[in-house]
């Protein structure tokens, strides 16, 4: 999901974002353990990134639909998919993407690439595949500063303005602690 508040589902739509991070944290030991197994046999482990990616949740390859509205997406207020008696108006996912079933989404990705490091490890290139965007400011010094959809904040460099959308959307605890992500490149499919 991308979240709205911030532009990012807007950004997928139009083309701006191309990329996004999820949270990447391991179950404990899960990879120890995986290694202790490697070495109990004399096989040789993955790295830890090598490792992370081989169990992905998200393949290259997998089509992933873009959750929104039923609103949203242009569903007929009466409509009935099967399985909801009451009609599209009448359920949470009319109003609330959280709770539209994938399978009527209209929108979606294609991944293109999956990759695993840590939250800081992001590049200004990366930045603006994950939907940062060049502003210009003549009437600051720097011509150049960089912001995000409905954010009305500049910053001076794509980072800046990628760590404060990270801090607002899941709080300064998680850009301070620098976890480990996953990063998914995609292009948009429909």
């Amino acid at each position: 999901m991308f979240d709205e508040n911030y532009g990012l589902e807007s950004a997928v739509l139009d083309g701006t974002k191309g990329m996004t991070r999820r949270n990447g944290n391991r179950p404990n030991n899960e990879y120890d353990n995986y290694v202790a197994n490697c070495r109990s046999v004399g096989k040789e482990p993955m790295t830890l990134r090598e490792y992370a990616i081989s169990t992905s949740p998200v393949l290259v390859g997998d089509i992933v639909a873009i959750a929104q509205s039923y609103r949203r997406m242009g569903y007929d207020p009466m409509y009935c998919p099967i399985g909801i008696e009451d009609g599209v108006g009448s359920v949470p996912g009319w109003s609330n993407k959280m709770y539209v079933r994938a399978d009527l989404c209209k929108r979606h990705v294609k991944v293109t690439g999956v990759d695993y490091q840590l939250l800081w490890d992001i590049t200004d290139d990366d930045c603006l595949k994950e939907g940062i965007i060049p502003v210009a400011t003549p009437h600051l010094k720097k011509k150049l500063h960089y912001s995000f959809q409905n954010s009305g904040k500049v910053f001076e460099t794509p980072k800046k303005a990628f760590e404060y959308l990270i801090r607002k959307m899941c709080g300064d605890s998680y850009w301070e602690c620098d976890p480990y992500v996953y990063v998914f490149t995609f292009e948009l499919i429909d």
